[in-house]
C-alpha cells in the first residue's frame, strides 16, 4: 500500500486503513473469525476495530449506529476500503495464492481416473 493509507468513514467519523499482515490474521482468529470468513461482516467489524483502536464491541456498536442513522445502509466506504486493503496486502495475497494453488492441485487429483473396484455377485444357492 502507498504511504497515504486509504481513509473511510463510519457513522460520520473518519478512520485510516492500516497494512494488513500476520498480526491482523491473528487478531481475526482471536475474535473468532476463520480464514475462510475473511470477507464476512465479522471480519469487517474487526477491521474497523483494528484500524481505530476500538474494542471489537465498540466497533460493532459504531457500525450498528451507522446502519441505524443511514436507514439500513451498511458503511460501504468501510467495506470497499477493507476489500482494497486485503487485495493490496502482500501477506494476504500470498495466502490466497497458496490457497488457490492447493485448490487447483486437489482439483487435478480428483479429475484423474481412479481405478474401479471389481464387485462380484454372490449366487444364492438353495
Amino acid at each position: 500500500m502507498d504511504k497515504l493509507m486509504d481513509k473511510f468513514e463510519v457513522n460520520g467519523k473518519e478512520y485510516r486503513a492500516v497494512d494488513l499482515d500476520f498480526y491482523f490474521l491473528a487478531y481475526l482468529n482471536k475474535c473468532g473469525v476463520q480464514e475462510s470468513n475473511i470477507t464476512s461482516m465479522a471480519a469487517i467489524g474487526c477491521f474497523l476495530s483494528y484500524c481505530s483502536g476500538m474494542s471489537e464491541k465498540e466497533a460493532s456498536d459504531e457500525i450498528s449506529q451507522h446502519v441505524i442513522n443511514n436507514k439500513g445502509e451498511f458503511p460501504q466506504d468501510l467495506i470497499n476500503v477493507y476489500q482494497k486493503t486485503l487485495a493490496e496486502s502482500g501477506f494476504f495475497r500470498a495466502i490466497l495464492d497458496r490457497t488457490n494453488q492447493t485448490g487447483q492441485e486437489t482439483e487435478e487429483e480428483n479429475t484423474e481416473e481412479t481405478p474401479k473396484k471389481r464387485t462380484t455377485k454372490k449366487s444364492v444357492t438353495e
